[in-house]
């Protein structure tokens, strides 16, 4: 990141070339407005350091703001989390040199005039479009050339691309089937309970959290945040992920088990330690059925 001295763009700058990476990606609602939890679902899987952590709840955290009109200056890392998400291919010089080309004005192109725009990169171009007419822009970026081919095309013809990007995105949406959220909480539900029959089978384990249920349903990912569109699903999990209390029960339920097999006794505190219950984090509802458990199985 050693770059020379150079004049910094300026707000307007920052605020153009966020507002067309957004678009650029379907990450954008009508002409200049952009879809801030698309932006979210991509940047937020990258964060790694807590003080980058998004509120999502707040309309203004930073994410947010990034792509709002800007009005003060964002820290580096704020700058470099959402570049790694979007333009990873790009380097830092490359990206300040395409911040500082845009351009006061913005450039509108129309469906008939995007593959009529007079350029010397014809190669390239059809070697994108070729790749978006059998997968999408989201996905092309990930294959083998993609993220390459789109780099190259981003620094060498943007307006193109821009352009062709957003046609095309304009386009899928049109096909996108809308999902049956009905009929995806029912199957989901099923599975669900299938999930936890199969569990009941089975003594061992961690604790059957909330999250550890959903971890085993299929998408897990689009699953957990889509939770409030899955009711049925969601009075489900709630109904059957394992409290504390379950959980340590069965540790010493497992424990008794594992000692009865070997027909050898044991004091209480051994109990507790082949259970891993810990005597400050006990509940006390458990410590009386351990006292039970020992007392009526004459274990001294």
């Amino acid at each position: 990141m050693c770059l020379p001295a150079q004049d910094s763009p300026t707000q307007h700058q920052w605020s153009l070339f966020y507002n067309h990476l957004a678009h650029d990606f379907g990450c954008g609602k009508g002409p200049k407005q952009v879809a801030h939890d698309k932006i979210a679902d991509l940047v937020v899987s990258k964060i790694v350091t807590p003080e980058l952590t998004i509120n999502s709840d707040r309309d203004t955290n930073w994410l947010r703001t990034l792509f709002r009109r800007h009005r003060k200056a964002f820290s580096y890392l704020q700058h470099l989390m959402v570049w790694s998400a979007f333009i990873p291919e790009m380097s830092v010089g490359e990206i300040i040199k395409e911040v500082k080309s845009k351009e006061g004005a913005t450039i509108s192109f129309s469906k008939d005039n995007v593959h009529l725009v007079p350029n010397s990169n014809e190669k390239k171009r059809n070697q994108w479009r070729d790749l978006i007419g059998k997968t999408p822009i989201k996905k092309a970026r990930k294959l083998r050339g993609g993220g390459a081919l789109y780099a190259w095309l981003y620094r060498n013809d943007r307006d193109w691309l821009l352009a062709f990007n957003r046609v095309h995105q304009s386009q899928s949406h049109v096909r996108q089937k809308k999902v049956d959220w009905n009929a995806r909480d029912r199957s989901l539900t099923k599975q669900l309970i299938r999930i936890v029959e199969r569990l009941d089978t089975v003594i061992d384990g961690p604790r059957r959290s909330k999250n550890f249920l959903l971890k085993q349903l299929d998408d897990y990912g689009s699953v957990s945040k889509k939770l409030n569109l899955l009711p049925l699903l969601s009075l489900t999990v709630n109904r059957y992920q394992e409290s504390v209390f379950e959980f340590q029960a069965r540790r010493l339920v497992m424990a008794v088990i594992a000692k009865s097999k070997k027909g050898s006794g044991m004091s209480r505190w051994k109990l507790m330690r082949s259970a891993s219950l810990p005597k400050e984090r006990i509940l006390p509802i458990v410590d009386d059925l351990l006292d039970w458990v020992v007392i009526g199985s004459n274990i001294k």
